[in-house]
């Protein structure tokens, strides 16, 4: 009896052992159930031909959601408006949705990206030369405007307001759109201070109106004396709003500065810049990219140039000195 136990034990067991040893060869084959840490391994299928093809997940899969955020450089009421077009034309081409988010300070929109909060941002030049430096800010293109990569800072004054220059407004109202804004507060900070201003008491009070539209408005409403605006903003409300041609004029103009640029955040993935970029830079040739720039009143987005942003380098090292 135990002779014939054995040796059916020695029949039954290499049998038990090869059938489990082809039901693991199975799963490691990919012929049984996938689960663990093989649930994201390359599939493996077979073609018309039956040879083996392998079918590895996309390399550059879509977030489901970019968010695009648009410094006050006019208000955000009207930057939604401006801007909703281009933002519903990146998303068609980008595959993707783009979520547009207008803010109310160039502070809060720099904090967003430092810390990722957005994904890419249309920001003022002074704030972007801050934050390329603070924390790694990228450019991912500039606009051209009118054959232009750059813009002014206009000095206005309210017409009947004698004044030839910024030494002229001592103890004048003074508008600004913002504290970090290049042309409405950096450069007539700076230009003062050059010449042994104390800007702290130089103005009789500084209106920060929030954005450049609203700076204008302060000055032909009467709420200031004089502002400093941008010229782009400035240029465009005087050819459609009588008030501003008929109530104010500008005394003073600043060097070029290059365009404020959009830029992306720095956790944003180096290949989708890359194609937030060429979608940028080919816009114009495409119906709907005209349609977009045209809102905006730019003619084409074109290549970041680093030395259009040198003098605002420049005053940014001053003003960080003091």
């Amino acid at each position: 009896m135990r002779i014939t136990l054995l040796a059916a034990l020695t029949l039954v067991l290499p049998l038990l052992l090869g059938f489990v040893l082809v039901d693991r060869l199975g799963r490691w084959a990919g012929c049984g159930d996938i689960s663990g840490r093989y649930a994201n391994s390359p599939r493996v299928s077979l073609n018309g031909s039956s040879a083996l093809s392998v079918h590895p997940p996309p390399a550059d899969r879509l977030p489901p959601t970019l968010r695009f955020v648009v410094a006050p450089v006019v208000s955000p009421k009207s930057s939604l408006k401006l801007y909703k077009l281009l933002s519903s034309y990146l998303a068609q081409q980008l595959g993707t949705r783009v979520e547009l988010m207008p803010h109310d300070s160039y502070a809060g929109v720099n904090a967003l990206l430092r810390h990722n909060k957005c994904d890419f941002a249309f920001v003022c030049t002074f704030p972007f030369v801050e934050g390329e430096r603070d924390f790694g800010l990228r450019a991912i293109a500039i606009p051209q405007i009118g054959g232009k990569h750059v813009y002014y800072s206009y000095i206005i004054v309210r017409k009947g307001v004698a004044a030839k220059s910024l030494l002229d407004l001592r103890n004048r109202r003074f508008a600004s759109a913002d504290v970090l804004s290049n042309t409405g507060w950096v450069y007539p900070r700076y230009w003062l201070e050059q010449r042994s201003v104390k800007v702290k008491t130089f103005f009789s009070s500084h209106v920060l109106a929030g954005s450049h539209d609203r700076a204008v408005q302060a000055v032909t409403s009467g709420e200031a004396d004089a502002a400093a605006v941008d010229s782009i903003v400035y240029d465009q409300l005087a050819r459609t709003d009588p008030a501003v041609k008929k109530r104010t004029r500008i005394i003073q103009i600043s060097p070029p500065f290059g365009m404020p640029p959009i830029v992306a955040s720095p956790g944003l993935d180096p290949a989708m810049l890359k194609r937030i970029r060429n979608v940028l830079l080919q816009a114009h040739r495409t119906p709907g990219g005209r349609e977009a720039l045209q809102r905006l009143g730019f003619d084409r987005f074109v290549a970041y140039r680093p030395e259009l942003y040198d003098s605002v380098r420049a005053m940014s090292r001053h003003l960080g000195s003091k």
